[in-house]
């Protein structure tokens, strides 16, 4: 058996509770240095399996009785223990945390998700916050899809302000959600541009939605497809040919499939996609679900 150290560490309740409880562990840390320099002792069994891949450092309990087991579930897993910390978790869970999904809903209610996660992309640029995203194509999306409320980020109204705390209020609203979508932009920005630096040729963008950057970071020998539902995928190209002139700003390929009855190896094989060729895959960023991988020859 590996030489360890063993430390008594106590495990005990917060001091809101009424009881405190401990129970004993054993910190079980391999001294590897040893274990490099010095040889083996004659005759010493050597070490199994199992045991080199535990090199680190782990816990096991004191004594291994069923009852120091079950006392140390209760007091960590089973919250028997009153107090009024408890109280209020148990108080949040069963009651807040439903009146928070009414809340949500009634905050969003006036928007759909696409549109909510495009004002939300174009809020901390819009406001001048620091570290905000380089999309400076969202906005133009956002005002001809929703005129008025982008005439309050223009005007840096006092309105999204208040808006924005309550949709962030603690324990009712999701606290950061704007910061959260900000630098899930800028995330995306940077793995399309380490992509083209890796060689990529061409970027497939699933569920493209007000995605830009087909028209921001597209250049020559590297294609871009955005697909979309239909009426989605109608509705984007308007928007493009109205407000993206053609010799300014690339053009990607548009495919209007339903990924739900359409295979997506079947929705790209009515384009120029070249499975040959290596691809970057995005998924949903314009529409508020995101994931990325890398695919290739």
């Amino acid at each position: 058996m590996d030489p360890a150290v063993t430390v008594d560490v106590s495990l005990t309740q917060s001091h809101s509770f009424d009881s405190c409880k401990a129970d004993s562990f054993r910190l079980a840390t391999p001294l590897l240095a040893n274990r490099r320099s010095a040889p083996a002792a004659a005759g010493a069994p050597a070490p199994t399996g199992t045991e080199q891949q535990h090199e680190g450092v782990f816990l096991q309990p004191a004594t291994s009785t069923a009852s120091s087991q079950d006392a140390f579930e209760q007091l960590c897993n089973d919250g028997s223990a009153w107090s009024w910390a408890n109280f209020l978790v148990k108080l949040y869970r069963h009651t807040l945390g439903l009146l928070k999904q009414v809340y949500l809903i009634f905050m969003t209610l006036s928007l759909r998700t696409n549109h909510l996660m495009l004002t939300f992309r174009t809020l901390p640029r819009d406001f001048g916050e620091p570290h905000a995203n380089a999309d400076h194509l969202a906005a133009k999306f956002r005002n001809a899809i929703m005129p008025a409320r982008g005439r309050l980020h223009d005007q840096r109204s006092r309105l999204i302000k208040i808006n924005r705390w309550f949709l962030e209020m603690p324990f009712l609203g999701i606290p950061g959600i704007v910061r959260f979508i900000d630098v899930r932009t800028q995330w995306f920005d940077e793995g399309v541009e380490q992509a083209f630096v890796n060689g990529i040729q061409q970027v497939v963008v699933i569920a493209a939605g007000y995605d830009t950057r087909a028209y921001r970071l597209g250049r020559p020998g590297v294609q871009f497809y955005e697909i979309d539902l239909p009426h989605a995928s109608r509705h984007k190209q308007e928007l493009v040919r109205s407000l993206l002139p053609a010799d300014k700003y690339p053009r990607p390929e548009f495919v209007a499939a339903d990924l739900a009855k359409v295979k997506l190896a079947d929705a790209l094989a009515a384009t120029s996609f070249d499975p040959t060729k290596t691809t970057l895959f995005t998924a949903g960023d314009g529409s508020g679900s995101q994931s990325s991988r890398w695919a290739g020859s």
